[in-house]
């Protein structure tokens, strides 16, 4: 830890531009053409990185950070996320579009130094404080930068099922990854190594980084040895990729990246005999999203030879699992991944929202009518609606219309509770009358003149199909895009309020996953 108190420098304000023309050239910007002049970019590198050329990867890559459209895209891409008006050390945000051109026109490495990150703590559902770095500005547009290059290699080379923090791959992959495997196996011994490393983003080694992710090693090291501020002093940083950099999750995949093929090497061997299936090991499936993972087989044998050989994939890189938490269970008692609850019962595999979800959805329930962050029915809809049509787009998938039909029973009787406390001259019966009608199942739907609440319950549930695994999301984007495309108008409301509450920087109802 260093002691002195940290000094951000000023940014001098571009001299060669006025204002005027500065907004001019950002306004005249086509974001269309931009978008696509980059993805060709990253195409190129994704090719490179499929034929396993490391030259041509460097050196599309120093073309695409040095490309006008590129980092006028990484600006873009950085006021419009939700943190563009959250400052950095140096106290400077990104207000008017000339500004932000001149951003652009400034964002390039000759000479470049990171500045140090802004710490502060956020409390994790365990009740423990997890550490969340904000990157100043021009750091996090030149994060976004470099994310563009290294992102078509990190999605070329990635993991087969490998679903967090990829494009075109979402948690319910994941979930469709592990039903494929229980139903294609044969009767209920089946286990799971379920996984937990310590730390996963604090402890991975800066020389492995160094050494083995391809992007220019002279701002790699920027990013991991910027050190960070706290309380007014900066401490440095020997270990472990900033929580909260925009690059730090491809980072993280990166490092992960090679396991399950080294897992399906060492216990994908022939099985002759019954008892070789212990030693052997038929039947191995791995599924990971971010840093979190899980290994399915048929023989309780190979996961306690696959944790040995976990930990020995993982040493070189600074992280090991955890001793505590990582576990060998049946599925025949279940298991929780994702938020979901998985269990294998003869030729059934139900699924359902794991306890902790489930939980988590009636304290925001209870917070939500508790703090009453509106103060008419039609805003009560506004602020719920969200919330309810995220919730259900995740667990829509699975067995939840138990779960579904509560909560509707739960928010319903809540509802009424806070009309006797605005109308408190009227009846329950009155106010059922006035505020309620009968929906297409048969259920009281609440409703204003203008809108009604979205019922759980007539949510169409569906089984997810699950992604092609080895579909690059560069160079097959087409067929992925077709896929996006097939959703229903549940997939598409739920899409257009993540865009609408991104553009407006506020908080979406629903985290990525629960």
């Amino acid at each position: 830890m260093d002691q002195r108190t940290w000094f951000p420098k000023q940014i001098i304000a571009d001299q060669v531009f006025s204002k005027d023309d500065l907004e001019s050239m950002w306004n005249a910007i086509d974001w269309a053409d931009v978008r696509e002049s980059v993805f060709r970019q990253q195409c190129d590198i994704a090719r490179a990185a499929l034929e396993g050329d490391g030259a041509g990867i460097s050196r599309l890559q120093d073309e695409l950070v040095n490309s006008d459209d590129a980092k006028a895209l990484a600006v873009w891409e950085v006021v419009h996320r939700k943190s563009r008006a959250t400052p950095g050390v140096d106290g400077v945000v990104w207000e008017t579009p000339a500004q932000r051109m001149s951003a652009a026109l400034h964002l390039n490495n000759e000479g470049y130094e990171s500045l140090p990150l802004l710490r502060f703590f956020i409390p994790k559902e365990s009740g423990k404080l997890r550490p969340i770095g904000i990157p100043t500005m021009h750091d996090r547009a030149m994060q976004m930068l470099y994310n563009f290059a290294l992102q078509p290699v990190a999605e070329t080379w990635g993991d087969p099922h490998s679903f967090g923090y990829r494009l075109f791959r979402s948690a319910k992959d994941a979930c469709a990854a592990i039903r494929s495997f229980l139903a294609g196996e044969q009767g209920d011994d089946i286990w799971v190594l379920d996984a937990d490393i310590t730390g996963c983003f604090d402890n991975i080694r800066h020389d492995w980084l160094l050494k083995h992710i391809p992007v220019s090693r002279d701002y790699l090291r920027q990013v991991l040895k910027s050190g960070y501020i706290h309380e007014s002093r900066y401490f440095r940083t020997s270990r472990g990729i900033p929580q909260g950099g925009i690059i730090s999750p491809v980072l993280a995949n990166m490092t992960l990246d090679g396991l399950e093929p080294r897992l399906m090497k060492a216990f994908s061997r022939p099985v002759d005999t019954t008892d070789d299936r212990q030693a052997a090991g038929a039947g191995l499936r791995y599924v990971r999203y971010a840093d979190d993972f899980v290994v399915l087989s048929s023989a309780r044998g190979v996961l306690e030879e696959a944790w040995d050989e976990i930990n020995a994939f993982l040493k070189p890189r600074g992280l090991t699992l955890s001793d505590e938490k990582t576990r060998i269970v049946s599925v025949r008692h279940g298991f929780t991944f994702l938020h979901w609850r998985f269990r294998k019962e003869g030729s059934d595999i139900p699924v359902r929202p794991s306890d902790g979800s489930v939980h988590h959805m009636r304290q925001i329930l209870k917070e939500l009518f508790g703090s009453r962050p509106f103060s008419n029915p039609d805003e009560l809809i506004q602020q719920f609606n969200p919330l309810l049509r995220g919730y259900a787009f995740y667990h829509r998938d699975v067995e939840a219309g138990e779960l579904f039909r509560s909560l509707d029973e739960c928010i319903r009787e809540k509802i009424l509770a806070l009309l006797s406390c605005w109308f408190p001259n009227e009846s329950r019966e009155s106010l059922e009358g006035r505020f309620f009608s009968c929906g297409e199942g048969g259920l009281p739907v609440f409703n204003t003149t203008t809108q009604s609440l979205y019922l759980l319950t007539e949510t169409p549930l569906r089984m997810h199909q699950g992604l092609e695994p080895n579909l690059n999301a560069f160079l097959d984007r087409d067929r992925l895009m077709h896929r996006e495309e097939q959703g229903d108008p549940l997939d598409r409301a739920v899409y257009r309020e993540r865009i609408k509450s991104r553009e407006e920087g506020r908080k979406y109802g629903v985290p990525e996953y629960w």
